[in-house]
């Protein structure tokens, strides 16, 4: 599901690179010498691009509607299955939002500032650096 979103979010910043063709320029300025990419570029790409929220408020209510069944089913199921696993399905279904959203960001970070300056540096021969950070 991770990797999956992954591949989602890599073509989200695509497809905003190529609906937007001055983002890239404004994201990535060229002072001459060398190409510099600062704090406030992450954000123009973060308005670009589509958003893809991962916490919606329907994990909040299914949780808190959820969570009461899991812990008396777990007290009826625990001579068939063992204990402790309500818990842990209730905490599962709470971090997979949390675990979406850091895909997102790990990814535009990479993209931003790994894939891109390396792509330009070979492309141009001029050094991508990082301003204002």
């Amino acid at each position: 599901m991770l990797f999956y979103r992954a591949y989602i979010f890599t073509d989200d910043i695509k497809k905003a690179f190529q609906s937007d063709k001055e983002l890239f320029r404004r994201m990535y300025v060229d002072e001459g010498t060398c190409i510099t990419y600062s704090q406030y570029s992450y954000s123009f790409l973060q308005e670009a691009r589509k958003d893809r929220n991962p916490f919606k408020s329907i994990h909040a209510y299914v949780a808190i509607a959820v969570a009461p069944f899991v812990l008396v089913l777990n007290r009826l199921l625990a001579p068939v299955v063992g204990e402790g696993h309500g818990i842990f399905m209730i905490s599962a279904f709470l971090t997979a939002p949390i675990l979406i959203w850091g895909t997102d960001m790990f990814v535009q970070t990479i993209v931003t500032t790994i894939y891109y300056p390396i792509k330009l540096e070979r492309q141009s021969g001029k050094p991508v650096l990082t301003k204002g950070w």
